[in-house]
């Protein structure tokens, strides 16, 4: 009898009678299921926690993995087990992939699900199209970038050439008659599809709004985020969108990805500093304390906002970026109201609107002047609700709970420490396969030493911490530096004409500088990995000699055999998603030029890196700029094993400082 079920597995996760607990027990689900995202201090975002489940006046329904780990087996199943799919695998598997392929699908047959880590260059792709033709179920892949929904259906047709290939993004729902569907994260996560659109898939692999009037600024202006709307609907140019950058408190110009529209009565008003702006009661706004919803703040919170220089008098707390594209400030709150909203134009009905901006996840708000005075370039920062992976994950599989789950990740280790929500919903990892030690890498790391008193100096933020993303723009500004970068991949390349580099920084000026110089110069064929290209330019970019790419394209998946040296342009603390790109091929021959500045944080984040670095027991040399141009390298360490020198050089006496050797 189905009043006898206490608990479920339903199609929104594992379901919990509030009837068989106790209210006490209910209030301990609400506390261990509401999480917050871990940031640095010196973040300017302070995230606000989320529920990671879903509630009803009569059940709680809560993560597969974690109500099964709390409440055991549920009572009974109410999930289907998927539609059956003919599809064989065409191709052979490395020895070292057969037994995880083996664990996963024994795993998946006892216990419904689970994590795969396996290293950059492991095949993760590869593999879990072999479990689906294994499993044989109708299977829903979901990716949260377009350049990975191409390169899965790329492989998909080598592998599983018979596979028929669907689509969910945005407004296309193309499922019938189709093995294999690839879904757009955000578009899973924050659009309402019928819940009879997930109830056929067998297995799923894993790799807040706005009036008409309001306007967002974009490279094209101000546009009215109802035009932009119809833009969309109609599919015409879109503009890319203004959005401020977290990470490294840059302004920068976003592609939007999607928009909706829907109907909202009342409204809200929130005036600042001779600034207004409409919006619905729940949408999120970017303040000194993280994102908080319009309804939530207070008189007196500061919302951070880009300003104009000709307009600076209603910043109350300007930054310290002096590049206009990069002024941000706090405007303070003066009085929050609400009115009913009686639609725009030719609309009558009370339409609001939001749009989806690539990477950033918000955008900037051209607010309304309380007097006759023009637009500026300024504005308080929203969110467009994706801003927290974890959260938008979650939000995704409360909709689509299948009999097989999969997992698939490099690392596991999650700067906001929420890797445990994953396995939560997904599973616990069933293997973890690190790269073997039988690469030959070998690391120089250069010292970059220059006297100049300006570029020496660390720059700190209003609160005295470092102002780290300063420092980084000020690596990238540094034309000698990266004429010296420039010099290093040329004298590299004629000393070794097979090798194909990866450049990799944070900052897209470095990177176009870098590009541009190799280009004018006539050194080396070169051509840009970076977010926004076409797969088409994508293609031909991963034919050049020097590849110019991003970290955070770097860390998505970037997939390029022949790719044999890489060259970090700015410093960053975890590399191995970087170094993974150019071990694609089994017993590599890899080189890692690392170049480590004179400041004291950089070389903390150079002491972390070589201790990595030994552990994977590459060999690890090491100059300073004037060293380098003499060809004399300090050997550190090789095979993993620390080099003890009799004594150090006088000439090397400044260089070792800071740097990671064992005493």
């Amino acid at each position: 009898m189905d009043e006898d079920i206490a608990t479920y597995l339903g199609p929104k996760g594992y379901s919990i009678k509030k009837e068989h607990i106790t209210i006490q027990e209910q209030e301990l689900i609400r506390k261990e299921l509401t999480v917050k995202a871990f940031v640095p201090k010196t973040s300017l975002s302070k995230p606000e926690p989320f529920p990671i489940y879903r509630e009803s006046p009569n059940k709680i329904y809560v993560p597969r993995f974690y109500g099964m780990d709390t409440y055991g087996e549920p009572d009974a199943i109410k999930i289907s087990d998927g539609e059956d799919i003919d599809v064989n695998f065409e191709g052979e598997l490395r020895d070292f992939q057969k037994p995880i392929v083996e664990k996963y699908i024994e795993c998946a047959k006892t216990k419904g699900g689970g994590l795969l880590e396996i290293h950059c260059g492991g095949g993760k792709t590869v593999q879990s199209l072999k479990i689906i033709s294994e499993l044989k179920k109708k299977t829903l892949v979901i990716v949260h970038k377009e350049f990975l929904l191409q390169q899965w259906t790329e492989r998909i047709h080598q592998f599983l050439p018979t596979a028929k290939v669907g689509r969910i993004q945005g407004d296309v729902i193309d499922i019938e008659g189709k093995d294999i569907v690839i879904g757009m994260l955000q578009s899973i996560s924050m659009k309402k599809y019928p819940a009879s659109l997930f109830q056929n898939f067998g297995l799923t692999i894993l790799d807040e709004c706005f009036p008409y009037k309001t306007h967002i600024h974009t490279d094209k202006g101000l546009i009215k985020i109802g035009s932009l709307y119809e833009k969309w609907i109609n599919k015409e140019q879109l503009p890319k969108i203004l959005s401020f950058n977290q990470k490294t408190k840059n302004f920068e110009y976003k592609k939007m990805t999607h928009s909706w529209r829907k109907e909202r009565e009342y409204l809200i008003k929130i005036k600042m500093s001779k600034r207004v702006i409409n919006c619905t009661p729940e949408h999120k706004i970017l303040t000194i304390n993280g994102y908080i919803e319009a309804n939530k703040l207070k008189e007196g919170d500061l919302i951070v906002s880009k300003y104009d220089r000709n307009n600076i008098e209603n910043i109350i707390l300007p930054a310290i970026n002096s590049d206009q594209l990069q002024n941000y400030g706090l405007l303070k709150v003066s009085s929050i109201s609400y009115f009913k909203n009686n639609g725009a134009n030719r609309y009558k009905k009370p339409y609001v609107y939001d749009i989806e901006v690539e990477d950033n996840h918000n955008f900037v708000i051209g607010s309304e002047s309380l007097k006759d005075n023009p637009q500026y370039i300024d504005g308080p920062v929203v969110s467009n609700c994706h801003h927290m992976a974890a959260a938008v994950f979650s939000n995704a599989l409360f909709k689509i709970v299948t009999k097989y789950m999969l997992g698939l990740s490099a690392t596991m280790d999650r700067k906001d420490k929420l890797s445990f929500v994953f396995k939560m919903f997904i599973g616990d990892v069933v293997y973890k396969k690190e790269r073997e030690g039988d690469d030959v890498v070998v690391v120089k790391g250069i010292n970059y030493e220059v006297n100049d008193d300006k570029f020496e100096k660390v720059d700190k933020m209003y609160n005295g911490q470092t102002n780290y993303s300063g420092m980084i723009k000020k690596l990238c500004e540094f034309e000698k530096r990266s004429d010296f970068i420039l010099k290093v991949l040329d004298d590299s390349l004629k000393e070794k004409p097979e090798q194909q580099f990866i450049v990799l920084a944070h900052n897209k000026s470095i990177l176009k500088y870098l590009h541009d110089s190799i280009q004018e110069r006539g050194l080396h064929t070169v051509g840009y990995y970076i977010g926004g290209m076409k797969q088409t330019d994508l293609k031909i970019s991963e034919t050049k000699k020097i590849i110019i790419a991003t970290y955070a394209m770097a860390e998505e998946a970037l997939d390029i055999k022949t790719l044999t040296s890489l060259l970090m342009a700015t410093p960053k603390t975890d590399v191995r998603q970087a170094v993974g790109r150019i071990l694609r091929k089994k017993k590599s021959n890899a080189l890692i030029f690392d170049i480590i500045d004179m400041h004291g944080l950089f070389q903390r984040q150079w002491k972390k890196r070589c201790t990595w670095y030994r552990k994977q027991k590459y060999t690890v040399l090491l100059a300073n700029n004037e060293m380098y141009n003499k060809n004399m390298w300090t050997t550190l360490s090789t095979n993993g094993q620390i080099l003890k020198h009799k004594a150090v050089p006088d000439q090397c006496a400044k260089l070792l400082q800071g740097v990671c050797l064992i005493k």
